[in-house]
């Protein structure tokens, strides 16, 4: 008598394991996204906040205003003495629409900016921001 030893998995067997593997993927994988977008929307706000920071420095030390623009996405930044505009976008998070003021000593008006990322609205206080920065 001749004996068939079976080696590897029936097409069934390899089907069945796949539409697990799918399942799962597919059940995970959008928290997975989610999770991923969230944290760079999270990391692009802590990169704005040190920006307002850094425009606050260099307002101060070259006691030159600034007047920042802020329109859905884009920050846009112009020097009043030299009239010199910087544009910066911004993927995750966006702005309300309006004007901030920044003095040559380095404080903003008004002095709070809403931002929103993944429908989570958040409210910057920036002289705040600025003054416990100077305080560190």
């Amino acid at each position: 008598m001749i004996s068939v030893s079976k080696k590897g998995f029936t097409l069934i067997e390899l089907i069945v394991v796949m539409a697990i593997v799918s399942l799962l993927v597919g059940l995970v994988g959008p928290f997975t996204i989610g999770s991923v977008e969230r944290a760079n929307a999270q990391a692009e706000a802590l990169t704005l906040q040190n920006y307002f920071k850094r425009l606050s420095y260099l307002a101060y030390a070259s006691q030159s205003p600034k007047q920042i623009e802020l329109k859905t996405n884009t920050l846009k930044v112009l020097n009043v003495q030299t009239n010199e505009v910087k544009s910066r976008q911004f993927e995750y998070i966006s702005f309300e629409t309006g004007t901030l003021m920044l003095n040559k000593y380095g404080f903003f008006t008004p002095s709070t900016v809403s931002i929103s990322y993944r429908k989570v609205e958040k409210t910057i206080d920036l002289n705040k921001l600025i003054t416990d920065a100077k305080t560190q």
